[in-house]
């Protein structure tokens, strides 16, 4: 959660045109905030960078690590084959999920976190960006293991909300979609082609949501 307000705050800066940043979340993304590990890269160098400063060669070069390319090489090889099967991608790399996953994370879930919503918010706030923040539908396997009376994810989901300050801010409780584990490849994704309906889920409520909020500024200004 804290890279993610890192990162968010760094494109802020550089995305003037941008009016809503929406983040979707879910327990897995609060499971370690350290300062050390905050600044996942060097805003200095990827700044020059996007900013046509900076050779692109010099981005891929500081990280360059060749013995891990080469064992990743060779893995994604063998995998060829249950790749095509598992995932669908476009022409641009982005993959949609179409098989189930064993992955079951335990929630463990740092309270420094917390504080990272905070920062994201005044960050928008400071370019007059709105923050939307959506929580994940819950999976109910990985509830029934982890979360059987849903107290985990509902203390979360109040942390996340008490650390939201701004009124014009908005919280999206993935909770209000029920839904059974086929539509799950494992607790934090998705399978394939239920991310739309999700997208259909979070369009409907950020429009209710902006209406609301015109109106109450109509009548405020009155």
């Amino acid at each position: 959660m804290d890279q993610t307000a890192f990162l968010a705050q760094f494109l802020l800066a550089r995305m003037r045109q941008v009016e809503t940043l929406l983040v979707v979340l879910a327990p897995r993304d609060f499971e370690a905030c350290t300062d050390s590990d905050t600044a996942f890269f060097d805003p200095r160098m990827v700044g020059a960078y996007l900013s046509g400063l900076a050779p692109s060669w010099l981005v891929h070069f500081t990280a360059f690590r060749p013995l891990w390319l080469l064992r990743e090489a060779i893995r994604q090889y063998r995998m060829r084959d249950i790749r095509a099967v598992r995932y669908a991608e476009d022409g641009h790399g982005t993959s949609v999920l179409r098989q189930t996953h064993s992955y079951f994370p335990e929630p463990v879930l740092d309270r420094r976190c917390d504080a990272a919503i905070t920062r994201m918010e005044a960050a928008a706030a400071a370019h007059d960006v709105r923050l939307v923040v959506v929580t994940l539908p819950v999976m109910p396997a990985w509830a029934a293991s982890f979360d059987p009376d849903g107290f985990v994810v509902e203390e979360w989901t109040r942390r996340i909300s008490g650390a939201l300050r701004r009124n014009e801010s908005l919280l999206i409780d993935g909770r209000g979609l029920a839904w059974s584990n086929d539509r799950f490849a494992d607790p934090v994704h998705l399978l394939y082609p239920y991310h739309t309906e999700f997208s259909e889920f979070i369009a409907e409520n950020l429009s209710a949501s902006t209406s609301r909020l015109r109106g109450t500024n109509t009548l405020g200004s009155r």
